[in-house]
Order: C-alpha cells, then sequence, then structure tokens
C-alpha cells in the first residue's frame, strides 16, 4: 500500500504515504523542546522495516514537483532512513534491483 500511495502520479496520495511513513518513523510527535541531533535514533528505529523500493521512492521524491513532497521527503532521508554506506548504494537506481528488506549490520 505504501509503495503504491509513493509511487502514485496524484500529489496528495504521495504525500499521504509520506505522512504515513513519517508517523511510523516517529515524526508525529511535538519536538519542540527537543535537539532532534541528540535523538536522530530514535526516528531511525523503525528504518530497516521499510523496503529498499520505499527508501528508493522517497529518496526520488526530494525532486517532487510539488514543494510540500520535496520537503517532506528531504526530512524523511536526513532523518529517518539509515544512512550506512549499503543504503547509500542502494538508493541509486539500477537494473535488477532487488526488492527485499534492508539489512543493517550492528557495527554501522
Amino acid at each position: 500500500m505504501l509503495y503504491g500511495l509513493l509511487s502514485s502520479k496524484e500529489s496528495e496520495s504521495k504525500a499521504g504515504g509520506l505522512n504515513i511513513l513519517g508517523s511510523f518513523c516517529g515524526l508525529s510527535y511535538d519536538f519542540t523542546q527537543v535537539n532532534i541531533q541528540k535523538h536522530r535514533q530514535f526516528f531511525q528505529r523503525n528504518s530497516t522495516f521499510v523496503t529498499l523500493p520505499i527508501w528508493r521512492l522517497v529518496y526520488e521524491l526530494q525532486d517532487d514537483w510539488d514543494i510540500t513532497n520535496k520537503e517532506a521527503s528531504v526530512v524523511l532521508v536526513q532523518l529517518c532512513a539509515p544512512t550506512n554506506a549499503i543504503l547509500l548504494r542502494a538508493l541509486a537506481p539500477r537494473k535488477g534491483a532487488g526488492e527485499g528488506r534492508l539489512h543493517v549490520p550492528e557495527h554501522a
């Protein structure tokens, strides 16, 4: 369902998918009094449960024509996406990319 929303041609569907993913990653809380950099792992705690094709779509939405979707995807990539080298290579579009979940090593 999330993949369908994020890959939709409808801007509202993309926004809905980004909103769901953001909530899943913990962005639905009020953090006005919290230093986000100190709690960054809080936002990444569920990121390994999200499939690589979904993270690719979020990454690609950083160039979306809709400024709301563009900014939301930037926040998701910067705060919530796993930032190890495996993911950085996996986000680059490539032929034959698998549909599997991301495995984040303990030492990353």
